[in-house]
Parts: structure tokens; sequence; C-alpha cells
């Protein structure tokens, strides 16, 4: 199941193999919806690969059975972006110093 929710990432946020285990190991996010914590083991790449290529002939009908379930579940899967993002309010008339 871990490496299947690790497929569900990938196209929700446009990654791909190296950049999924990547993803994995730096979000705490990932890391939750794949139900790790930090001290288990991260798939790597390649066992990444070749789950994906084991599941090849199979792949579009099980993601269109899951998306199917979450929608029947009430979820509308779509792809996302995490965005960290803070605003601070300026003083205006000042101008930052470059130096």
């Amino acid at each position: 199941m871990l490496l299947f929710k690790g497929l569900v990432l990938q196209p929700l946020y446009n990654v791909a193999g190296d950049q999924t285990a990547y993803q994995v190991r730096d979000r705490l996010s990932f890391m939750r919806l794949l139900g790790l914590n930090l001290a288990q083991r991260i798939p790597d790449a390649k066992t990444i690969r070749l789950f994906c290529e084991t599941l090849d002939h199979v792949e579009e009908s099980v993601f269109r059975q899951f998306e199917t379930n979450v929608v029947e579940h009430g979820f509308q899967p779509r792809g996302g972006q995490l965005i960290a993002a803070s605003l601070v309010p300026v003083p205006s008339g000042v101008r930052p110093s470059l130096c």
C-alpha cells in the first residue's frame, strides 16, 4: 500500500521516480500520507521504479478504480502544489537598504 500511495503522489505533485523518493524524504506531509515516521526506511527511486514497472500493465485500471473509490467517499482528486509563504507588513515609503 505504501508504494501505491507513492504512485498516487506522482501525478498530483508532478514528480516521478528519483524526485518522488526525494520528496518523501524531504516532506513530512508526504511521509504522513504514506504512513511513515522518521525512523522508518523510505523506498528508494529504484524500488519505486520497479513497482511502477510491475504495475505497468494494470496501472490504468487500478488508478481508475482508485479514483472511483475516492469520488464515492466524497473527495475530488485534483493536482496540487504546496506553497509556503508569509506576508509581512512593511511601512509605506520606507526603502530597504541594499547594503
